[in-house]
């Protein structure tokens, strides 16, 4: 419904900027080399149901947040379009109408959630086969990794040689 509103409007309100910032041109670059291959990865990995992929989609999800926060950082701080009657300096460059930020969030921020809530899922996923793999080394060696005090440590005291 929000995609047929958007082309309905028409052309993106952003899209006349002369040049997209830095942050933009950098998550346009992180997306095309990292993020496809790594779904792509990610699709046959969870098809194949293997658990190694999980620390993968943990940042796959990561630096997808990251780069559509670009993209809402940059709608969030165009400036507001003013009334053609207002007496003050207009912005230049792009400015966004109510209306035309609220249609560019409604797309952009569920595709800022969707990819948090998989790197939260598969961070949790990852912490959790980290911590079975600790206590199965642990079980395993007899040994005491987790940092619990075995023996209390003796404190003792020297004294200073010039006393």
């Amino acid at each position: 419904m929000a995609q047929n509103l958007y082309l309905a409007r028409g052309v993106c309100p952003l899209a006349p900027s002369a040049r997209p910032p830095r942050a933009i041109l950098i998550s346009n670059y992180l997306y095309s080399v990292f993020l496809v291959p790594v779904f792509i990865i990610g699709l046959y990995g969870l098809y194949h149901n293997k658990r190694s992929i999980y620390p993968l989609m943990a940042s796959y999800g990561a630096i997808a947040t990251a780069t559509t926060m670009a993209c809402v950082t940059h709608i969030l701080i165009t400036p507001d379009a003013l009334p053609p009657h207002t007496k003050t300096l207009l912005p230049t460059g792009p400015t966004l109408t109510h209306g035309q930020r609220m249609v560019l969030l409604s797309g952009y921020v569920p595709f800022c959630i969707l990819p948090l809530m998989i790197a939260i899922d598969f961070g949790v996923r990852s912490t959790k086969l980290v911590n079975k793999a600790d206590r199965a080394e642990q079980s395993r060696n007899g040994s005491n990794l987790g940092g619990d005090v075995i023996e209390e440590s003796r404190c003792i005291t020297i004294a200073h040689p010039m006393q």
